[in-house]
């Protein structure tokens, strides 16, 4: 006999714990039919077959400590990677290899020693294996994920959940559940929790799978991709300098008209978004047919694809910040001189984030500018101004995003292939990527599959599958319709339609009368007019408020002589809290370096398990950790200062050109 005792004990532990939970165990049907052998409840009858199909009992427990005989564990390998493009990341990294190499540390654990901040488990079942786990496993955070209702539901009669929550409570760790039989929920109640945490506790995650199931599955493939993105800092020091730099100078210095990010009134006209995947070769003809049936956005390293075929984009669309775009720029306009025979794109409108190099607008006939989100710039200078957001990772994302909230309703995609068939086709073969060295690409490789928008398999890489989910959801959310000429990866809530079926009533379009509609809904600035109404003393002053703010933390770290998980959760606070206080218009620049400078020293300090090398180490951290910052701050205090110069003075600072000065950089 099952006890009752315990399933209303745990009832009433769900009613008060997960209050949201509670009704679905409570309410629900009962289809599957516990089996119960000498009084324990060992599987269930689902109707089409049993959950185990043996003793759960047994096998959940046997099943936990196999996986902690061998666990299953995600985080850092190498953190190498953090060097990139940035001079800064390279010097902090080099300092704790050398310092620690100093102090006699030179091998490290695969995996940190001791406690770690997450274990996921996917998959409940009558979870057996569960209290085993709680007990063994050194973790902050136990993230228990479900996709069966009626699973949990049949947990509460095998095991104790109030005696599972006291074994983790006891040593100040947290349960939690996210359960839903939709596997990007479950992602997002995953996400949400890792959120709320930090990111940084990521490294060294146990993850167990119990069963195999289609949700949790989908859900547990997804944690395994995004964890190495989310262990990586976001933006770097010398890549945000750059962006408040460039936008700085371009809003003093060109004449521009203003995209909100605010939806305009929807008219009939179709757009073309075209983009440089390599299926647009094939549909180019089709493109040049029609192209008086369409406003052309280009995408990019687009621009040279067209241009061959004697096509004008009507906006071309540039979300780059390096210099290397006017390169690219030149060197289409001197294929084609018999078009553009003042070496500059005249007849071509420029959409652009405010970010993009200053060497670029002057190519171009007529400048619109758009604040995107999550970067410095538009903290500083785009304050209550709707930003432009989801527009990354790539260009064509871009151009969907910015088509939508001009008012087009209707798509035509030509070259979003978001993928390749072949990795040495991977884009289209009139781009840089094939014909201007320094650029070109023999191949390239993709790690993930996807169906094709007319048959076969698409692979990709991250950033190419991250934008085709990226348009996936703005179709769904904006309420487009798109039809997909592209021959790649298909596309969810698209229709795919081959560019050979194109067919267009009319002689055209009035492109003219289109133009003007944006022309007229954009709100124009002279040179200089956007910051001239700029508080520009602020961002100084901010910044001195941030280097006390600073310099007290650290001092107040050392003090209480934390260690460093104890550290990672106050730098994890003091982020936090950075987006909200007093110097949150500068703030952004400096988060890549104080998050990313933290998560590549876990990779250091959690696997010496040698205590005095620990305490040496983290103090070799706080040294260089507050050296290089309190360099990066009196560098864009002075940054700063020059912006404000510039606009009060007219006193144009060195980096208002937009030429990269330091060599093996983009800066």
């Amino acid at each position: 006999m099952l006890s009752q005792e315990r399933f209303e004990a745990n009832l009433r532990f769900f009613q008060s714990r997960f209050p949201a939970l509670y009704p679905r165990l409570t309410q629900g049907s009962t289809l599957a039919k516990p089996i119960v052998e000498n009084g324990v409840l060992v599987d269930a009858d689902l109707g089409s077959g049993r959950l185990y199909k043996e003793d759960g009992h047994r096998l959940g427990q046997e099943q936990a400590r196999m996986f902690l005989a061998a666990p299953a564990r995600s985080g850092y390998r190498s953190v190498e990677g953090i060097t990139g493009d940035s001079i800064v990341s390279r010097r902090f990294h080099q300092g704790m290899v050398e310092g620690l190499a100093a102090l006699g540390v030179r091998q490290l654990n695969t995996a940190p020693y001791g406690q770690v901040g997450f274990a996921f488990v996917f998959g409940v079942g009558l979870g057996y294996h569960l209290p085993v786990l709680a007990e063994e496993l050194e973790v902050d955070h136990l993230v228990v994920v479900e996709a069966v209702d009626e699973f949990l539901r049949l947990s509460l009669q095998a095991i104790d959940w109030v005696a599972l929550h006291g074994t983790l409570s006891a040593r100040g760790a947290k349960l939690h559940l996210v359960v839903s039989p939709d596997p990007a929920t479950l992602s997002q109640g995953i996400n949400a929790i890792v959120d709320n945490v930090g990111e940084m506790f990521l490294d060294g995650c146990y993850i167990y799978r119990h069963y195999p199931y289609w949700p949790l599955d989908q859900a547990y493939h997804r944690l395994l991709d995004d964890i190495p993105t989310r262990l990586v800092s976001r933006g770097y020091y010398e890549d945000e300098r750059k962006m408040v730099r460039h936008a700085a100078a371009n809003l003093h210095k060109f004449p521009h008209y203003l995209i909100r990010g605010n939806f305009r009134r929807r008219y009939d006209t179709p757009a073309f978004i075209v983009a440089a995947g390599p299926s647009v070769d094939e549909a180019i003809d089709y493109l040049r047919q029609w192209q008086n049936h369409g406003i052309i956005f280009c995408a990019g390293t687009t621009l040279q694809v067209l241009v061959k075929a004697g096509i004008i984009p009507d906006y071309h669309v540039e979300l780059e910040n390096v210099a290397a775009t006017r390169e690219l720029c030149m060197h289409i306009v001197e294929q084609r001189p018999d078009l553009f025979p003042n070496k500059r794109f005249d007849g071509v409108k420029m959409i652009a984030s405010v970010t993009v190099n200053p060497m670029v607008p002057p190519l171009f006939d007529e400048h619109y500018f758009f604040f995107r989100d999550s970067v410095t710039s538009t903290h500083s200078f785009g304050e209550g101004v709707k930003l432009v957001d989801g527009v990354g990772p790539s260009i064509s994302n871009t151009c969907v995003s910015l088509a939508a909230r001009l008012g087009f309703e209707t798509m035509y995609l030509f070259g979003v292939d978001c993928g390749w068939r072949d990795g040495r086709t991977h884009h289209s073969k009139d781009t840089i990527y094939y014909t201007l060295d320094g650029h070109k690409r023999e191949r390239f490789e993709g790690a993930y599959s996807s169906p094709g928008n007319f048959g076969g398999t698409i692979q990709a890489d991250t950033v190419l599958t991250w934008t085709r989910d990226m348009i996936e959801q703005k179709i769904e959310r904006y309420r487009l319709k798109v039809f997909n000429c592209s021959d790649g990866a298909f596309i969810r809530g698209s229709t795919p339609k081959l560019a050979e079926t194109l067919s267009f009533n009319g002689p055209g379009i009035d492109k003219p009368a289109v133009f003007k509609r944006i022309r007229d809904e954009s709100e124009h600035f002279a040179a200089g007019a956007f910051l001239a109404g700029h508080d520009m003393a602020r961002y100084p002053r901010e910044v001195d408020l941030l280097r006390d703010d600073f310099v007290a933390f650290m001092a107040q770290c050392r003090r209480d002589n934390v260690d460093f998980r104890q550290f990672s959760a106050r730098i994890t606070d003091f982020h936090r809290e950075g987006y909200l206080g007093p110097y949150r218009h500068i703030f952004p620049l400096y988060q890549g370096s104080l998050l990313g400078f933290s998560k590549a020293a876990s990779y250091f300090l959690t696997r010496i398990d040698d205590e005095p090398a620990i305490r040496a180490g983290l103090e070799l951290f706080f040294r260089l950790y507050e050296d290089l910052h309190l360099e990066m701050l009196d560098e864009g205090r002075t940054m700063f200062a020059e912006a404000q110069a510039m606009v009060e003075d007219g006193i144009e600072p060195w980096w208002a050109d937009g030429l990269p000065r330091v060599p093996g950089t983009t800066y």
